[in-house]
């Protein structure tokens, strides 16, 4: 599953953006690996 989120940054956002992106990859990481391993049971 990929997930995108598209927009341009300015201001204040652009410095946020950055330091924001890697907490919420790995939230989202973490937060799809329950229903992953709830599907892929056998």
């Amino acid at each position: 599953m990929t997930l995108h989120n598209d927009g341009r940054h300015s201001g204040f956002g652009v410095l946020a953006g950055a330091t924001m992106a890697p907490m919420v990859r790995r939230a989202m990481r973490k937060d799809l690996a329950k229903p992953k391993s709830v599907l892929e049971q056998p």
